[in-house]
Parts: structure tokens; C-alpha cells; sequence
């Protein structure tokens, strides 16, 4: 047992001195311009800006507020389940995997808005399809605040890919 705590006090009394010593040679703003130089390879390397990613998000919020207004058509539709898809991939990626629920909610609510929308022709939300819609929204803004433009752009082409593959929610019709 004396072994064991000589042996430990040692690490400590070397590690104590390591960072003593690498304390003196780090510049306080050197990792900033590493960062900020990586940050700048990410972002040529990405199709997407940020204003791109902006224009997802207000082009989101826009038909949101189309389709609560009344005056919305299947495009409006389409625009708020592009959005919730490419969430659920950047949910699936890591990026808020707590809110997966959510943006599972979301999508069952655009699923009966489709239904509706192909038989009466009103494309609109449900009161309770509407909450979680606006939540998954709210989530998947904050999302895109912490995403780099790189994964959003690989979250697009998935769903893309998905949609391809026919990996998508699959609507039928339910005799009334």
C-alpha cells in the first residue's frame, strides 16, 4: 500500500512540474488562429454559406407561417419536411440526440397533414401536430446554430439519399 501512494505521489509531483513548464511556452491567443484557420478549411470545403443556412431557416418559418395562415399549398408542406428530415439526420449524427422524439412527433404530424392535404386539399397541421412541428422547428434552428455548414450539407444529401433508397415514412389511406 506505501507502493502505491509513493508511486502516485511521484505522477503528481511530475505532472505538477510538466505543466509548470508548458505554462511558460503557450501563447494565451495561439489556439485561436488554429482554430479560426480550421474553422476556414471547413468552410471551403462546404458547398453551403451561411447565409444559405440562414435561408433554410427563414424559408422554414416562412411556410410554417403559410400553413397556420391557411393559404399554404403542398410546396409549403414539402419546405417544413425537408427541414424536420435533415433534423432528424443531424439528431441521428449526434447533434441533440435527446430530441429525437421530437422530431419523431414532427414527422407523424406531417404525415397526417399529407393525408389531409391529398384528400380535402387544405394543407395544414392538427393542434397537436401543430405544437410539435413548432417545437421540432425551435430545436432544429438551434441545431443549425451549432452544426458545422459541412455536416448540414452531408445531413441534406442523406436525406436525399433516403429518399432515393425509399427510406421514407409510408402513407396509406384509411377508409373512412
Amino acid at each position: 500500500m506505501a507502493r502505491i501512494r509513493s508511486r502516485d505521489k511521484r505522477k503528481a509531483r511530475q505532472t505538477k512540474q510538466r505543466n509548470r513548464t508548458c505554462e511558460s511556452n503557450v501563447s494565451n491567443v495561439g489556439g485561436l488562429f488554429i482554430i479560426g484557420a480550421a474553422f476556414e478549411r471547413g468552410r471551403k470545403k462546404c458547398g453551403l454559406t451561411a447565409e444559405q443556412i440562414v435561408d433554410i431557416k427563414l424559408s422554414t418559418r416562412l411556410a410554417l407561417q403559410t400553413m397556420i395562415s391557411g393559404d399554404s399549398t403542398d410546396s409549403d408542406w414539402g419546405i417544413i419536411t425537408g427541414s424536420i428530415n435533415l433534423a432528424l439526420i443531424l439528431t441521428e449524427q449526434g447533434y441533440g440526440i435527446e430530441h429525437e422524439s421530437v422530431f419523431i412527433r414532427a414527422q407523424e404530424a406531417l404525415v397526417r397533414s399529407h393525408i389531409r392535404g391529398i384528400r380535402t386539399g387544405k394543407w395544414r397541421f392538427d393542434g397537436e401536430g401543430l405544437q410539435d412541428i413548432r417545437d421540432a422547428i425551435t430545436l432544429h434552428e438551434e441545431q443549425c446554430d451549432i452544426v458545422s455548414m459541412e455536416d448540414i450539407e452531408n445531413g441534406l444529401n442523406e436525406v436525399a439519399n433516403r429518399i432515393d433508397k425509399g427510406i421514407v415514412f409510408e402513407v396509406q389511406e384509411v377508409a373512412a
